[in-house]
């Protein structure tokens, strides 16, 4: 008879093991690094927030299972881990190749996609860093805002709330007391007839209309 002791948990546990084993047994070749890398530039998982950077790993590795084809498996650590040593080979194969010719190395369709992505995370990391400099601005001159804002209150708080006057010249008595404005209408008429003066400046005289 069939040994029906094992638990449904243990059962569980015993084909998650045995489908991460035969994970384990998948032999990364070129053509699996090519689908990789094009899953990776259409999906830019660099590009993400953090957070959410394991989702977007996770859909690469969904989208490279569903490849009947090139018969995948892989994991969501086995494509970031593949991802990662692929870059690294590139870059040291195109140091390499600089050093002993002294000219561009020539690519591949694989070596091309890791060139593409490469300046791609460059990009990415540029507005980043862009972004991070315009938040940091931002806060500071929120701070000295808020800096000048505790001042002023603390000002106001000093002269019982009536607020101090801030003049770039001198006051004098002299200055403060109130004077009469003297022949109003002359001045209007004088101010109209130097306004039409500037507006008729550059008119010319309409000829007159002939008897037709």
């Amino acid at each position: 008879m069939p040994d029906n002791s094992f638990t449904p948990f243990f059962q569980d546990s015993i084909k998650m093991a045995e489908a991460e084993m035969k994970r384990k047994l998948f032999i990364w070749k070129k053509q699996h690094e090519l689908c990789l890398l094009k899953e990776v530039t259409c999906v830019e998982p660099y590009a993400k927030k953090q957070s959410d950077r394991g989702a977007a790993w996770r859909t690469i590795a969904s989208n490279l299972n569903g490849n009947k084809q090139e018969g995948f498996k892989v994991t969501e650590r086995s494509c970031r881990d593949r991802f990662k040593r692929i870059m690294e080979e590139f870059e040291n194969k195109e140091q390499v190749e600089k050093k002993a010719s002294g000219i561009d190395a020539e690519y591949d369709e694989l070596d091309q996609l890791c060139q593409d992505i490469k300046e791609r995370m460059e990009e990415v990391s540029s507005q980043e860093e862009a972004e991070s400099a315009k938040k940091k601005l931002e806060s500071e001159k929120a701070a000295s805002m808020r800096q000048m804002a505790m001042e002023t209150s603390t000002e106001f708080s000093g002269t019982k709330g009536v607020r101090a006057l801030k003049l770039n010249t001198d006051t004098t008595s002299e200055l403060l007391k109130p004077k009469i404005v003297e022949d109003v209408p002359g001045k209007l008429f004088g101010r109209t007839q130097l306004q039409a003066k500037y507006y008729n400046i550059s008119a010319k005289e309409i000829p007159p209309l002939s008897n037709g």
